[in-house]
């Protein structure tokens, strides 16, 4: 059985592309954000491509909020620069600073 390719928007850049090469920058998951388009999004991942241009690197991946993941098309990547106000930072612990952790060493191998 072949799948389709998921289908991922990406929000438009207002700014220049800057890429968060520490890991330990990236807002956690469970964060809600404002982007400059004034529109609210969940992030739900982090360091992420576009599947149908896999070259293109992302520093999010989000759902709107508070609408949530209701069809595959609603997933929009964006960038740290992308974002206009942090409005709920997501939830930490060890866990998720091991994770970080482990990313950003290999990252720097």
């Amino acid at each position: 059985m072949r799948r389709n390719k998921k289908k991922v928007k990406t929000i438009p850049s207002t700014k220049p592309k800057v890429n968060i090469n520490d890991f330990k920058q990236f807002l956690p998951i469970g964060s809600v954000v404002r982007l400059n388009n004034d529109q609210k999004y969940l992030i739900f991942g982090i360091a992420q491509s576009n599947p149908s241009s896999p070259y293109d690197q992302y520093d999010y991946i989000g759902v709107e909020y508070p609408d949530g993941l209701l069809l595959e098309e609603n997933q929009h990547l964006f960038d740290h620069t992308d974002i206009k106000e942090i409005c709920h930072t997501g939830y930490v612990d060890e866990d998720y600073n091991s994770f970080i952790d482990m990313m950003d060493s290999m990252m720097h191998m």
